[in-house]
């Protein structure tokens, strides 16, 4: 049978099992810590980290301009045909970018 409850080392309590994430590299296919201190020190870490997460994902957007402009367009297809607001939005959008461009037109052949 197995145990209903595990202790946490982070916060020294024990929690039922419940409130621990799977992790299939331990014994027991729970994480060590549990979901609140696992969380708060993930947290912790990409506080600490922030400028350099910042720059290897700039780098990697920039070393697959491809595939980050394949998945832009993928997610924006599939939010205009579900999303009757993004339609209404993208449609303003490009309602004043002709305007705007009309106007700049007609200004210069004047």
């Amino acid at each position: 049978m197995p145990a209903l409850f595990k202790h946490c080392p982070h916060c020294n309590t024990d929690l039922p099992v419940e409130r621990f994430h799977r992790d299939r590299s331990t014994a027991d296919g729970l994480s060590v810590y549990c979901a609140a201190c696992r969380n708060e020190m993930n947290r912790e870490w990409y506080e600490q980290h922030r400028d350099e997460r910042t720059q290897r994902i700039e780098k990697w957007k920039q070393e697959n301009a491809d595939v980050v402009r394949a998945a832009d367009l993928a997610r924006k297809k599939a939010a205009y045909a579900t999303d009757p607001e993004f339609r209404e939005a993208i449609s303003r959008r490009n309602a004043e970018q002709y305007a705007k461009r009309k106007a700049t037109a007609t200004g210069a052949e004047s």
